[in-house]
């Protein structure tokens, strides 16, 4: 009977710390003060679990000051007791958990200092203080201390329905599982297990196989929802990519074909532009050659019509000129560095006449040099002098 209960505490102890170790990883990956402590609780769960296998086997008993009727009841409660109160512990940092890193790193190392203490102390209690007994005959519940245990575990599983997760994450919905199987083996079964190894006592620890082996199915069912959820998101992603490239292809297409069709048009411009202009300046010649050839024999309504004429094709000759300037800047794109000082110096040479008839006289300091096109360098000059 103590080989086979050894086995079983040896199993228990493997599932307890491959559940711990999957849980961190799952924290590390996450950053979650929840799965931390479902990690710790797990992990020194695993430990007190190993330690009781050793303590309760045949080549260790002799090194311990209690007796194996003792010895293996109190080392069996001392595991259940830090997971179900460690399970308290996990719904408690949910419930505190915030967005301020500091604190949070804090509270993780709170938690890891309290896990490791706790375990450490554990061990050192059973190894070097005598424990009483155990059972008791003659009470209706053989193992009492058990039914505290299963409270705390009550106390748990109140506090994870009351999340409502259980409903939506897979982890919760095993964590239940495992705490309702928790629950009935100290409160069902190990109360009443009136000596070592009988069937209440062998069903306790085959619950808490169970257990143990509910939480780490919770964990691997959670990372495969993970995975599908990355993966569903990867594809979401990758559809996108190619209709962005494909959006992008089409605009790309889209503003070389309206390129294309600017250039087209701005050569129709300065092509229309440039043929109005020989048969408005023969309009503009015949009329001015009309109004001075014959200004003595045109009455006033007929000079005030002529020189409506003229006003009206000087007017659309700037118009056309000032279109096909526009249409050379618009496709002039070209760019060099420009000295402004011979900008400012050619715009004084090309108006010296008018200068010099109004009188007056244009002055600046040394100018810089720009990165720019020349020729929109001179309009602006224009239009600011």
């Amino acid at each position: 009977n103590t080989d086979i209960h050894t086995l079983i505490e040896l199993c228990a102890t493997v599932l307890a710390l491959l559940v711990g170790v999957e849980a961190l990883i799952r924290f590390f990956v996450r950053q979650q003060s929840e799965t931390l402590a479902l990690g710790l609780a797990f992990m020194g769960t695993g430990v007190l679990d190993a330690y009781h296998t050793l303590a309760t086997s045949h080549y260790m008993q002799t090194l311990f000051p209690s007796p194996p009727d003792a010895l293996i009841p109190w080392s069996w409660s001392a595991s259940r007791n830090f997971l179900a109160l460690f399970f308290c512990l996990t719904w408690a940092y949910w419930r505190t958990q915030n967005n301020d890193e500091t604190r949070e790193n804090h509270k993780q190392n709170r938690l890891t200092l309290l896990a490791v203490c706790a375990t450490l102390a554990c061990a050192l209690f059973f190894a070097y203080v005598p424990l009483g007994a155990a059972h008791y005959p003659d009470l209706l519940f053989k193992r009492p201390q058990e039914l505290i245990t299963g409270l705390f575990f009550a106390v748990a599983l109140a506090l994870y329905l009351k999340k409502q997760f259980w409903r939506s994450r897979s982890l919760d919905h095993w964590l239940i599982l495992a705490l309702i199987v928790n629950v009935f083996c100290q409160l069902v079964f190990m109360p009443f297990s009136a000596q070592l190894f009988d069937a209440p006592f062998i069903l306790a620890h085959l619950l808490k196989l169970t257990s143990y082996i509910l939480v780490l199915v919770g964990f691997m069912t959670d990372v495969r929802e993970m995975w599908k959820r990355e993966t569903e998101m990867n594809q979401v992603i990758r559809d996108s990519s190619i209709r962005l490239a494909q959006k992008s292809d089409e605009l790309s297409r889209s503003n070389q074909e309206l390129q294309r069709s600017n250039i087209e048009l701005q050569k129709f411009v300065y092509i229309a532009s440039h043929d109005l202009q020989s048969p408005l300046r023969s309009i503009s010649g015949v009329t001015q050659l009309l109004q001075r050839q014959y200004q003595d024999q045109l009455d006033d309504r007929a000079k005030e019509w002529i020189q409506r004429t003229v006003d009206s094709t000087t007017q659309m000759q700037t118009l056309l000129q000032d279109l096909m300037t526009y249409s050379q800047l618009s496709s002039n794109e070209h760019k060099e560095w420009v000295d402004l000082n011979q900008i400012f110096e050619g715009f004084k040479d090309e108006h010296h006449l008018q200068l010099h008839e109004t009188g007056a006289e244009l002055k600046a300091s040394p100018l810089p040099r720009v990165y720019a096109n020349p020729k929109q360098l001179e309009l602006l000059l224009h239009q600011f002098l």
